[in-house]
């Protein structure tokens, strides 16, 4: 009788200790998400800073290396308008036109890193980024011609729909758009995104061509023929 006591006594020890284990982790972490900010958050403001004229290029340079590269940061960290994804990353790249994409995927591919493409940032859950890859910050590459008489816009995908509501002002208005104009409109692509109007239906109807650069830096004229 005494032995089977014992036996009995063996797991239930295991289990009591397991538990109070639990509870500790489990205390731990409540304590972790309940707590006060520790410092002042690192992510981007909710609202962007609109680049006001987009014929104007507003050039930032930190450093420049032997590709030319307006960076505008170098290693360090990125973050998404969630600011649940901080995620460290080689720099980030101000795009300005078509040579500086081209020359960030020569040194991508000269030094073995991937490539991600950011906008505003509003895709959250770490699409903007890859952890220690080369960030394209797409937000100054937002320059726009109209041609008035097929009423056409030919504009960069830097650019956000504030910027070409305020570039069509008061002449013409947009014809689809996402349902607010924070984001940028290479975004707005990337997800086929939809606005209000049903009438005018997902943004990709109302494209008429793109400029593709491939990895190679070769641009391809692509159209529905």
């Amino acid at each position: 009788m005494e032995t089977l006591k014992k036996i009995i006594k063996k797991p239930l020890i295991v289990v009591v200790i397991a538990f109070v284990i639990a509870v500790f982790v489990i205390g731990k972490k409540i304590k972790y998400y309940a707590a006060n900010p520790a410092g002042e958050k690192d992510c981007p403001p909710l609202f962007p800073n609109f680049v006001g004229d987009p014929s104007k290029q507003n050039r930032i340079e930190i450093d420049v290396s032997q590709y030319e590269l307006p960076w505008t940061q170098k290693g360090g960290f990125i973050n998404d308008a969630s600011c649940l994804n901080k995620t460290s990353v080689h720099g980030v790249v101000s795009i300005q036109n078509v040579d500086d994409i081209k020359n960030a995927l020569i040194f991508a591919k000269d030094e073995n890193l991937k490539v991600s493409i950011a906008g505003v940032k509003h895709s959250m859950g770490g699409h903007a980024f890859y952890k220690n890859a080369l960030i394209l910050d797409m937000t100054k590459f937002n320059q726009m011609t109209l041609n008035e008489e097929s009423k056409i816009l030919n504009v960069k995908s830097g650019a956000t729909w504030h910027d070409i509501q305020n570039f069509l002002h008061p002449k013409f208005a947009v014809k689809a758009m996402q349902s607010t104009d924070i984001f940028t409109i290479g975004g707005s692509i990337s997800v086929n995104a939809h606005g209000m109007d049903h009438h005018a239906g997902a943004i990709a109807r109302t494209i008429r061509s793109m400029r593709v650069m491939l990895s190679d830096g070769s641009i391809k004229n692509i159209s529905r023929a």
